[in-house]
């Protein structure tokens, strides 16, 4: 039996236990998981926390059963399977719990912009603030959505939730691998080990709140700005668990995919690299770019190659436009590689 009173590190090693116990996970899923849960009581120490995300391929995979191990141990969790965006920002008015969605396929996945971007601003305390009109003299109300939130869904959701995301890609157990069925009291028995939580947070939250440690940079923003809390956590912690955070970081996150413009600029770098050139005409530059069949330029718009114009709306956005050019006897539009120095050592370095 934990005593709550006394304790001097969180028993983040019986969440551990508690999660292999009832799921099928790899260690480092594991380790995020345990760590995450930990932070939840400390969510107020940071300035970006990120969800949880539950990702499987189909069903009976342990999504509800991860939920519910989750839940019992998270901070004030509450678990539903349907939930709307006015519902979201209400819920802090009790409290700040944590918010954990079951079967966020089926409303989150192709939900209203207004419901994912509801979703999306409890990532960053500075930008949890919702106003909406409320009551007959349609009144402007304050909300907050910042709490800690886990996801489940049969397959990815939209990209700005999985980008905000500590994602744990679920598998169906093998018949050789087993595990204990979730008891009907588990939060109850887990008791014990929420208090010691909560207690390990009183006694750190100035300590964590000024923490400096360092995410590695493994090319993704927002995965270093996501993995903090859990650093902190690990660092406080000790006992190896610095160095298991690291290895579950490492694991788990994957190279933030360019976005198109910047892939744009990259091919742009790509073709003056090459060729040496330092001028292209707009025409020539299209062209170009629809040479590699493998691009998505080739079918940019609708099934259809990218044009002259649209690769100048994109590029306006970086402060480079054509200029007219002599090549051979005609003056035409085109683009100076001068012009790109900049974008590409920002963007493309």
């Amino acid at each position: 039996m934990i005593n709550s009173t006394s304790i001097t590190q969180p028993p983040a090693d019986d969440v551990v236990d508690l999660i292999k116990k009832h799921c099928v996970l790899t260690p480092e899923e594991v380790d995020a998981i345990a760590l995450w849960i930990t932070a939840s009581y400390l969510i107020n120490s940071f300035r970006v926390f990120p969800k949880i995300t539950l990702i499987s391929p189909e069903k009976r995979c342990g999504k509800s059963t991860a939920m519910e191990v989750i839940q019992s141990v998270a901070k004030d969790g509450v678990q539903l399977s349907s939930i709307s965006s006015a519902a979201i920002y209400r819920v802090t008015q009790q409290g700040q719990p944590t918010l954990l969605i079951d079967e966020a396929d089926t409303f989150v996945k192709d939900g209203s912009p207004g419901l994912i971007g509801i979703i999306n601003s409890s990532h960053s305390k500075k930008g949890s603030t919702v106003i909406r009109c409320v009551g007959d003299n349609h009144e402007a109300k304050t909300f907050n959505t910042w709490m800690p939130m886990v996801l489940a869904s049969i397959g990815a959701l939209s990209d700005t939730v999985m980008d905000r995301s500590i994602v744990i890609n679920l598998r169906r157990k093998k018949l050789k691998e087993q595990v204990v069925r979730v008891p009907v009291d588990l939060e109850d028995q887990q008791a014990a080990v929420r208090d010691a939580l909560a207690a390990w947070r009183s006694s750190n939250e100035a300590a964590i709140k000024n923490s400096n440690v360092t995410v590695p940079n493994l090319g993704n923003d927002r995965a270093q700005d996501n993995w903090f809390p859990l650093y902190s956590i690990a660092e406080a912690i000790g006992n190896g668990w610095l160095e298991r955070c690291e290895a579950a970081y490492r694991a788990l996150t994957t190279q933030a995919e360019p976005e198109l413009p910047t892939l744009l600029l990259a091919s742009i770098s790509c073709y003056f690299s090459s060729t040496g050139n330092t001028r292209i005409s707009s025409s020539d530059l299209v062209a170009e770019l629809c040479k590699d069949a493998t691009s998505p330029w080739q079918e940019y718009y609708n099934g259809r190659r990218i044009t002259q114009n649209q690769v100048a709306r994109i590029l306006r956005n970086y402060g480079i436009s054509t200029r007219s050019m002599r090549f051979g006897e005609s003056v035409i539009r085109g683009y100076d590689r001068t012009d790109f120095i900049d974008a590409f050592e920002r963007y493309t370095a």
